[in-house]
């Protein structure tokens, strides 16, 4: 059977699933799991990592890759692939039109990004949370007869990535670190090819803040020397090797999806988990998050500030009117 870009992230996880390994056989072990951080394991084995550089994400689909939004729009737009070079230009062309409309007067490029990625508009970042729980709602949100995933991902950095950690404040450089590392019609520069990067926005946008909202960003994921990636298809007695034009439909940074917990392999700048959520058990698990002091639902995770502003000010407006009768 040959696989599409629609059908390799569903047959690539599926193989490397850590699920059994981590012993998540219900929906109570996910939830204990998750509520300490996702540092528990079976007795005996190795947890996953942990610490300032592992960021989660959730998705409430199993079969959709780990790609991010402008990818997904040039796929869909050049069927036959999207080499480095191309992403590039599509992701200047996005911040070139948003600051001929006004958008983003003293704000550097990265900030900008930043941005559009709240407000839904295709860039290159990949939305994560730094912590497990947030994530874990991402996956259980909603479509209760399909299986979720979630991702753990490991962002250590090699010797030859840009940087481990991205700064977007307009303090430093306007344009973006990246920018001009496209190399040729396909590929980049190593260094960017090498690079998963962690970006913070630390900023006061109350659902980002709800949702521990963090960016990883990198360049384009590519076969090359020591990176591969397998997959397991039927009539196969053992995984082959994934088509390299399908990589990034699985996922666009550079992450190495393993079922072990090593010391990180050396070509790749990240290392990643999976763990599937029967859509049976999200019912379950969207009720535990309910209740967490800081409850994890959608109006907490989906803060509507710009519907409510009417309600605030009439309650402002009923207190003064109160005052002035008493």
């Amino acid at each position: 059977m040959a696989l599409t870009p629609d059908t390799a992230a569903e047959h690539f996880f599926a193989r490397v699933d850590m699920n059994g390994k981590l012993g998540l056989d219900s929906p109570t072990a996910l939830w204990n799991w998750a509520l300490n951080g996702g540092s528990s394991a079976l007795k005996g084995r190795q947890p996953l990592p942990t610490g300032s550089q592992v960021v989660y994400r959730g998705q409430a689909k199993a079969g959709y890759g780990l790609t991010s939004s402008l990818y997904r729009l040039c796929r869909r737009a050049l069927p036959g692939g999207v080499g480095e070079k191309r992403l590039a230009e599509v992701e200047t062309m996005v911040i070139n039109a948003m600051r001929e409309e006004g958008i983003g007067r003293r704000m550097s490029d990265g900030q900008l990004l930043s941005v559009l990625q709240h407000h839904g508009v295709p860039t290159r970042l990949i939305d994560f949370s730094s912590e497990a729980l947030e994530a874990l709602y991402f996956a259980v949100e909603n479509y209760d007869t399909v299986d979720g995933r979630l991702f753990v991902v490991s962002a250590h950095g090699r010797n030859r990535s840009l940087t481990i950690d991205l700064d977007f404040s307009p303090h430093g450089d306007r344009q973006l670190r990246w920018s001009d590392h496209a190399r040729g019609d396909k590929y980049a520069a190593d260094a960017w090819t090498q690079t998963v990067a962690l970006v913070d926005p630390k900023d006061l946008d109350p659902r980002m803040i709800a949702q521990r909202g963090v960016f990883l960003v990198g360049g384009l994921n590519r076969r090359s020397a020591g990176r591969s990636m397998r997959v397991k298809v039927a009539g196969q007695s053992r995984p082959v090797e994934l088509e390299r034009s399908l990589y990034p439909d699985v996922t666009t940074l550079g992450i190495n999806f393993v079922t072990t917990v090593r010391n990180p392999h050396q070509s790749w700048p990240a290392t990643g988990w999976t763990i599937r959520i029967p859509g049976s058990w999200k019912p379950e698990l969207r009720k535990h998050l309910e209740t967490v002091s800081d409850s994890i639902r959608r109006d907490t995770m989906y803060p509507p500030v710009d519907e409510v502003w009417r309600l605030a000010n009439y309650a402002v407006l009923e207190n003064l009117t109160r005052g002035s009768r008493g």
